[in-house]
């Protein structure tokens, strides 16, 4: 039988990959495996996917093609580690504990609210909240491109004391139609948001890339925003010492997308289906839709790429210096994603931050919403908010 944890991680991915097959022009493959087969598995699976509306984007086969994409390598990875133990359960408790979330209170996706926003320029915005509307509110600025449900864990734990509101980035959907893909673009959006609340003062809570449009939003509508946090923020000193392997291959792959390489042989590049054995040691498996999202499709790809160099390409020194708002810095000596001397430098620039450097932790383990972070936030949010007020 399985334990609770395996049934939450099997459903949760599920629904983790939900967005990535509906923005696919081609079904997933997933490899039948015999002996499940054999025991009316699969039936019941298909049951949960028509539940879930993911049941047209994906083809079950027999044999394995020599031509798995990554994303088909990344689910049936992911299968053959979940499903065997799945197999084991009897048959008729089986769709049961596959959590079909539609009727599943436990998962996130049933109490996030979601809400469609239209921007300035007239771009559509999918919004999410979650908490007590009456509660303080906290305003999540994501990674670029990534899904909102990356900062699941977060989401649940600020929600049990604080209003949170996040929206996911522009142009990084098939149905989002637009030109503007800049920080003064999001800036707006991020206006939009709090104007579509009502909002006079929020805590701007910034992750990785989103860090630094929550730097730009201190410099542009400073008397809207209480205090800030920056999460393993992912900046650009133009200084190559301050930058890890993985962020000198971004700025190479920004470089590479402003020459004559055909956008879609880049992408192609990037989700090489061998890479699915690193990809798997460095992320769990279950945060890899989330990840890899930005290189889904042509379109996807085109507009990360260009929402990641405007980001990386403004000089944050023109602004730190001017800022004057508590802003909490925190890092990792562990982080080979974004190099902690980039946030250590920040704070130095800074005349009202704190700064905190974990012990342990990699760039990776700040989306399981570690009890040391939460309490850290916790602490400084309360500090700052009560020196607004004074």
């Amino acid at each position: 039988m399985l334990n609770t944890i395996e049934q939450i991680e099997i459903s949760e991915f599920l629904v983790n990959i939900k967005s990535l097959l509906k923005q696919r022009s081609e079904q997933v493959r997933i490899l039948k495996q015999v002996e499940l087969d054999s025991k009316g598995f699969y039936t019941k699976l298909e049951e949960v996917l028509k539940e879930l509306e993911i049941y047209n984007h994906v083809d079950f086969i027999t044999s394995k093609p020599n031509d798995f994409d990554l994303y088909e390598e990344i689910i049936n990875t992911f299968c053959n580690d979940y499903f065997t133990k799945l197999g084991n359960l009897d048959i008729h408790g089986l769709k049961e504990n596959l959590m079909n979330y539609g009727n599943n209170p436990i998962h996130i996706v049933d109490r996030v609210k979601t809400q469609k926003l239209t921007s300035s320029d007239g771009t559509v915005l999918d919004v999410f909240s979650y908490g007590d509307i009456e509660n303080s509110p906290i305003i999540i600025a994501l990674p670029t491109g990534l899904p909102m449900l990356i900062m699941k864990p977060w989401i649940e734990l600020l929600a049990n004391k604080y209003f949170v509101i996040t929206w996911e980035t522009r142009g990084m959907s098939k149905s989002s139609t637009t030109k503007q893909l800049d920080i003064p673009s999001q800036l707006e959006d991020l206006k939009n948001v709090m104007k579509f609340f009502n909002l006079e003062k929020v805590h701007l809570f910034g992750v990785c890339h989103g860090a630094n449009l929550v730097l730009h939003a201190c410099n542009e509508i400073d008397s809207k925003i209480i205090s800030a946090s920056l999460w393993h923020g992912d900046f650009n000193w133009n200084d190559d010492n301050k930058l890890t392997y993985i962020q000198q291959n971004m700025k190479r792959l920004l470089e590479m997308a402003g020459s004559q390489i055909n956008i879609s042989d880049l992408r192609n590049l990037m989700t090489n289906p061998k890479s699915i054995g690193k990809l798997s040691t460095d992320y769990p498996i279950k945060n890899l839709p989330h990840i890899m999202y930005p290189y889904l499709t042509d379109e996807i790809f085109s507009s990360f790429i260009k929402l990641s160099k405007d980001v990386m390409n403004r000089n944050l020194k023109e602004i730190v210096d001017k800022l004057n708002k508590k802003i909490l810095i925190v890092t990792s000596s562990n982080d080979n994603t974004a190099h902690p001397e980039g946030s250590v430098l920040l704070h130095s620039f800074l005349k009202e931050s704190e700064f905190y450097n974990r012990e342990f932790g990699s760039h990776i383990s700040f989306f399981e919403a570690p009890e040391e972070l939460y309490s850290l936030f916790s602490n400084f949010y309360e500090n700052s908010f009560a020196c607004s007020l004074a």
